[in-house]
């Protein structure tokens, strides 16, 4: 099929993921006072925009168990640089972000629900947290595309 075909495929599916993910992302970064350190390609997901800032820390701190990164639209905010492992990590939460779009928070909500329905705790037992824990020793490639390559593991490639 022609390529024109699908450009309002493309459109459909950006538009699915940003909202509200990548928007709701894009607006932490900016009233963090941070912005976008540097963009990544994780092999077999795509390109993940990543804001690694301190200042990121304190919006962090108002969910529960203050993780150190968190995934909205294919934009993670954390409150430090992420090694290879959790960028993988966080890469599968753009993914799912992609999968479900708009039902993503619910989504993870139901799943927490579930984990604890079964007694089971509910972040390491929800299951978008344990596609996640897996993608991170996935053999993946993260390639920087852009901002600051820092090559911490061996599944880094310089750009």
């Amino acid at each position: 099929m022609p390529d024109g075909v699908w450009r309002p495929a493309r459109i459909a599916a950006t538009a699915w993921r940003a909202l509200p993910g990548d928007l709701l992302g894009r607006l932490i970064v900016r009233l963090s006072g941070s912005r976008i350190s540097r963009t990544v390609e994780v092999e077999g997901i795509g390109r993940v925009h990543l804001a690694e800032d301190p200042r990121l820390g304190r919006w962090l701190d108002l969910v529960s168990r203050a993780p150190t990164a968190m995934t909205f639209g294919d934009v993670v905010v954390a409150r430090r640089t992420l090694d290879d492992a959790l960028v993988r990590h966080e890469a599968e939460h753009v993914r799912q972000w992609g999968l479900l779009g708009p039902l993503f928070l619910p989504a993870y909500l139901v799943a927490s629900v579930a984990a604890r329905s079964r007694g089971e705790d509910r972040y390491r037992g929800n299951a978008l947290e344990a596609a996640a824990f897996a993608a991170e020793v996935r053999p993946r490639a993260v390639r920087a595309v852009s901002g600051y390559d820092t090559d911490r593991s061996s599944g880094s490639l310089r750009a």
